[in-house]
């Protein structure tokens, strides 16, 4: 989760107004990051389901997990379209007053998600159904 949220954070930032010598245009070449680190999250979750499908889907945490990191991928894939890949926005200000909501919403969903993961390895009772 460290490479997508990790490379997420620094865009939502800069949009923020964090690092204003940092241009925008070339954290562009995040987005590829942005979406290994997704795949690999996809793998690390389908491991835990298959590892203990109990713990991970009798869980409410673990649904709400996989919520919120879809909402921050959507967040993600609007903030591309909205700032990236509009080639009318060539100034750094026009691509954060674009991006400024989506990126607050983006690190809301992300800090959610990842303390709703830490949750799942202490919510559960059971790790196989007792019979």
């Amino acid at each position: 989760m460290g490479v997508l949220v990790g490379a997420s954070t620094v865009l939502d930032l800069r949009l923020l107004g964090v690092a204003r010598d940092l241009p925008i245009t070339p954290l562009k070449k995040l987005y590829p990051i942005i979406w290994v680190g997704f795949w690999m999250q996809v793998a690390s979750r389908l491991l835990l389901m298959i590892s203990f499908p109990t713990k991970a889907l009798t869980r409410q945490v673990f649904y709400t997990t996989l919520i919120l990191i879809a909402f921050a991928m959507t967040m993600m894939v609007k903030l591309y379209a909205r700032v990236s890949a509009d080639a009318m926005l060539n100034d750094d200000e026009g691509m954060m007053r674009k991006g400024r909501s989506l990126a607050k919403w983006s690190l809301i969903c992300w800090a959610v998600a990842m303390t709703a993961g830490r949750f799942l390895g202490y919510t559960a009772k059971y790790l196989v159904y007792p019979g």
